[in-house]
């Protein structure tokens, strides 16, 4: 597996930490030409960008790059506000190792996110949460994974699971018709 990381002295300090397949997008994009390159590579990627507005949009547009090109994603968010560089040098390599042990998996990830992006139990904030997601459980390209993944955003939602398949659906058709 890989990790990917944000800056130059993130990849330097995961890459002292003992982890030597770690790739800093260097404050870029990461591009598709990039994702098929690393594809040669690896299979599995922890993405772990800064915990900062900035580094959860990024993180997420490289979810939609890495799933559909088939990685197994899982996505580390560093707790108190730490950089990968600012951890490591602060709580050290053991510390980071076993932290990444248990990056929880990308659609876990997602789900979190929606929830603090859209935070409420009302149906506004509920249908918020959903739309967030729904484009990044559609671009699923097996079947059952992309069912597991609505349950449990469903689930995490408070929401009818029926209602996100129908959601689904609903998508799906005026995709088409466009």
């Amino acid at each position: 597996g890989a990790v990917l990381v944000e800056g130059q002295m993130d990849g330097i300090s995961v890459f002292l930490a003992g982890i030597p397949n770690v790739i800093a997008t260097s404050g870029t994009a990461f591009t598709e030409f990039q994702t098929r390159l690393l594809k040669r590579y690896a299979t599995r990627v922890i993405v772990n960008f800064d915990p900062d507005t900035a580094g959860g949009n990024a993180a997420e547009k490289s979810i939609a790059l890495l799933t559909e090109e088939g990685f197994d994603v899982q996505v580390l968010t560093l707790e108190g506000g730490l950089d990968p560089d600012r951890f490591v040098r602060e709580r050290g390599a053991r510390a980071y190792a076993d932290v990444l042990r248990v990056a929880p998996t990308w659609q876990s990830w997602l789900i979190e996110r929606a929830r603090r992006l859209f935070p409420g139990r009302d149906p506004k904030a509920k249908t918020e949460a959903l739309n967030f997601l729904l484009p990044h459980i559609r671009r699923m390209p097996n079947r059952i994974a992309r069912d597991a993944f609505a349950n449990d955003a469903a689930q995490a939602l408070g929401i009818d699971s029926g209602l996100v398949r129908a959601e689904l659906k609903d998508a799906a058709a005026r995709r088409r018709e466009s």
